[in-house]
């Protein structure tokens, strides 16, 4: 008995390649909710060392750091969607 052969394996749900626009646009979506959350975290960075006039808003003076290093998170999860997306598409 001879096996199938090979594209009609290639099928299977394990073996499809997933399509890369997808992942390019939650990418850019993660990359720029990241640098927004950068921009708002040094924001109030500079509201709390009273830098900037405008009132810190009642926050906790370590809410800057948290919401910088989740920028920071997101930002790096999203540019490497972005960018392993944009090689998939380029090949």
């Amino acid at each position: 008995m001879a096996l199938p052969d090979y594209p009609a394996r290639m099928n299977t749900l394990a073996e499809r390649e997933l399509d890369p626009v997808p992942f390019l646009v939650l990418g850019l979506i993660l990359l720029v909710l990241g640098l927004v959350m950068l921009w708002r975290g040094i924001a109030l960075r500079r509201m709390h060392r009273g830098q900037d006039p405008r009132p810190a808003e009642g926050r906790d003076p370590r809410d800057w750091l948290r919401i910088l290093i989740e920028g920071l998170l997101l930002t790096g999860v999203g540019l490497a969607f972005a960018v392993h997306a944009a090689s998939r598409l380029l090949n």
